[in-house]
C-alpha cells in the first residue's frame, strides 16, 4: 500500500543550478566518478542519487536481515517520470492529479509485480531522504524493511528544467521540490 505521508526536510536554500542543465552534487556513496563540487548533467546527477539512495536502502534491509533490492528498469523509469511530474505539475502525492496509481505507472512502465511506493519532498542529499526521512517515518520505513520486496527503482528531480519540461509558474519554476520517488517491485 503506497504511504500518503508527507516527510518533510529543509527545503531548497539555494538554487544548485550552475548553468542551463547542469548542478553540483556530494560525493557519492556509490563510487561513481562524480566529486564534490563536479559540475554534471542533470540526468547524471539523477542517476547518482538513485544509486545512492540504493545503496542506503540496502545497507538498512541488511541491518535489518533483509536481502538486497535489485534496481529493476521498468521500475527506476516510473519512479523517475513521477519524480519529475510532481515537480513539473506542483504537486506532491502518490496518486497524480489524473488518478494515475503508482501500480499503474509501474505496469505502465513494464513491471507486473508492483508492490510499494515512498515519496519525499525538500530532502536535499540521498543521505536526508532516506536517513532522516523515511528511516524515521514508520510506514516508510516499513516499505524499506519488508523483506518480501525484492526490487527497487528511485526517481530523483530538482526542478530544473529537464529537457525544457519545466514551465514558467509551476512549482519546479518556482524553486520547490526536489522531489523523491521510491517504488518497490515483489520479484
Amino acid at each position: 500500500m503506497p504511504l500518503r505521508g508527507r516527510p518533510r526536510g529543509r527545503r531548497r536554500a539555494f538554487g544548485a543550478a550552475v548553468g542551463a542543465g547542469a548542478l553540483a552534487v556530494p560525493v557519492p556513496l556509490s563510487g561513481n566518478q562524480i566529486t564534490a563540487g563536479m559540475v554534471h548533467d542533470v540526468a547524471g546527477a539523477e542517476a547518482v542519487y538513485a544509486a545512492d539512495v540504493t545503496t542506503l536502502v540496502n545497507r538498512e534491509r541488511a541491518a535489518h536481515g533483509c536481502p538486497a533490492l535489485a534496481v529493476n528498469v521498468a521500475i527506476s523509469r516510473a519512479a523517475s517520470e513521477h519524480s519529475q511530474d510532481m515537480g513539473v505539475n506542483g504537486y506532491f502525492a502518490h496518486d497524480t492529479p489524473s488518478g494515475v496509481t503508482p501500480w499503474t505507472r509501474m505496469e505502465d512502465a513494464g513491471y507486473a509485480q508492483p508492490a510499494a511506493e515512498n515519496i519525499a519532498e525538500g530532502y536535499l542529499s540521498p543521505q536526508d531522504v532516506v536517513v532522516d526521512g523515511w528511516m524515521k517515518s514508520p510506514g516508510h520505513r516499513d516499505n524499506i524493511l519488508d523483506c518480501a520486496l525484492k526490487a527497487t527503482g528511485v526517481g530523483y528531480y530538482d526542478g530544473t528544467a529537464a529537457e525544457g519540461t519545466a514551465a514558467k509558474g509551476t512549482a519546479a519554476a518556482a524553486g520547490g521540490g526536489p522531489w523523491w520517488t521510491e517504488d518497490f517491485g515483489y520479484r
